[in-house]
């Protein structure tokens, strides 16, 4: 089945969006369009034919890949493309948005990073494996889709309340060029009493003499407040507008690094908003969620995020922000991000249109058919005292990564009010912790 969107989606704007929208460069280039792809067992070194194309973003599992086909446990996704060559003084960084589940990267046969999870975005250095003229691109995944893999709502075997599963390569791959030295993340909060914006700034490469970071607010156009300082600076608006779902007001970011010289050695762009999330007891004593501190209650579904063209991935940009639209035309305030990350324009769609998001862990499912233990704790309708699932260290390690992965991509957007680390008690383990 396929939706409206389908027949827009060609290899030559498939997901052509600037895939960060709180971090922004102009010196990118998109890399979804047709890859080379086969399928070989888990256990293959390597592959010596191209069985077809394949169409990234897109699983291969999906009508929108082209390949539309289930994978298996015992095999593994091999892809390739060429790249372009160095550019002189700049650095390549080569992105991934999101990987289905355990990635090898190698260019022009070089090793270039391994990445392990399933939905948050990772990139790798890619100068040093690039040559002047014809390069190549070579990936290899794997996706078992079970035991304490975090694969929330995928199964093996679709059905019920479990869809059709998704391996590989499902968002946005893309290059970066950067200077030697160079901005790396970003990591914003508020205050709403002072009128605050703190912006704490990574920098990557050698610290050669002093520097400065300068960053600089404006709102519709209008600059409203900027200073300097070293890795963390603190911006007082004057008159500060709060954001709301009924007044989603964003405060747009430009963040420049200078050295002693006053030349620029990078820039970004970016936004924030001043919000503050909480809670209040009422005259009866009870809770109550609160914004900017005032009562709302937080009114919408449990969202799947899930396509039948494009399963995890939606057809398109559109196709995504027209959910949002839908929800909140139709009164709703809030969506619940159901055991999913979607991509990240997406979290920038509602920090825009004025939703709140609850986000989701992706979670591990419960016990499979084959009578593996059971990653997920028995259900106990809230008895006191209930015994948590008993997971291995390395398997709790990983999931406290992606935890953590996720909550650092996705913390500077506002509209995020609640982080969910478990649902209904699947792969609930060591909660108190």
């Amino acid at each position: 089945m396929l939706t409206p969107w389908a027949a827009d989606v060609s290899p030559g704007n498939a997901w052509t969006e600037y895939p960060r929208p709180q971090m922004v460069r102009d010196d990118w280039s998109n890399l979804n369009g047709l890859w080379d792809f086969a399928i070989s067992s888990k256990d293959a070194a390597s592959v010596s034919a191209w069985t077809g194309q394949i169409l990234i973003p897109f699983c291969p599992e999906s009508a929108l890949s082209g390949v539309g086909r289930l994978t298996d446990p015992t095999e593994a996704l091999w892809y390739r493309r060429d790249l372009p060559g160095p550019i002189e003084d700049r650095r390549t960084l080569l992105h991934f948005e999101a990987v289905d589940y355990q990635t090898t990267v190698w260019v022009n046969g070089h090793e270039v990073g391994v990445h392990q999870g399933g939905n948050t975005a990772f990139w790798f250095d890619i100068t040093d494996a690039l040559h002047t003229g014809d390069n190549e691109l070579r990936v290899r995944v794997y996706d078992a889709t079970g035991g304490y893999q975090l694969h929330g709502k995928q199964k093996l075997e679709n059905r019920a309340i479990f869809y059709t599963r998704v391996s590989g390569i499902w968002q946005t791959v893309w290059l970066e060029q950067v200077p030697d030295r160079y901005i790396s993340g970003l990591l914003h909060t508020s205050d709403i009493e002072t009128g605050t914006i703190q912006v704490a700034v990574d920098l990557v490469g050698p610290q050669v003499g002093a520097s400065r970071i300068r960053v600089s607010a404006s709102i519709d156009g209008a600059e409203v407040a900027s200073t300097e300082g070293s890795d963390t600076i603190a911006l007082t608006i004057p008159a500060p507008r709060l954001w709301s779902p009924s007044e989603p007001i964003l405060y747009d970011l430009n963040i420049v690094w200078i050295d002693d010289e006053g030349k620029i050695i990078d820039s970004v762009r970016s936004y924030t908003a001043l919000r503050e999330f909480g809670k209040i007891q009422d005259a009866d004593g009870h809770w109550r969620f609160t914004l900017n501190g005032e009562p709302i209650f937080h009114w919408g579904p449990l969202d799947q995020g899930w396509w039948p063209d494009g399963l995890l991935t939606p057809p398109s940009d559109a196709a995504m922000r027209s959910d949002i639209e839908f929800l909140k035309a139709a009164g709703f305030n809030t969506v619940r991000k159901h055991i999913k990350v979607e991509p990240r324009r997406y979290y920038a769609h509602c920090d825009r249109l004025g939703i709140l998001v609850y986000q989701d862990q992706v979670s591990s499912g419960t016990c499979n058919k084959r009578g593996e233990k059971s990653s997920s704790p028995k259900w106990t309708r809230l008895r006191p005292d209930p015994v948590d699932a008993d997971w291995p260290d390395e398997a709790h390690c990983q999931y406290r990564a992606e935890l953590k992965s996720m909550i650092d991509q996705l913390h500077n957007h506002p509209s995020i009010v609640q982080w969910v680390p478990f649902n209904e008690a699947w792969g609930q383990h060591r909660t108190v912790e």
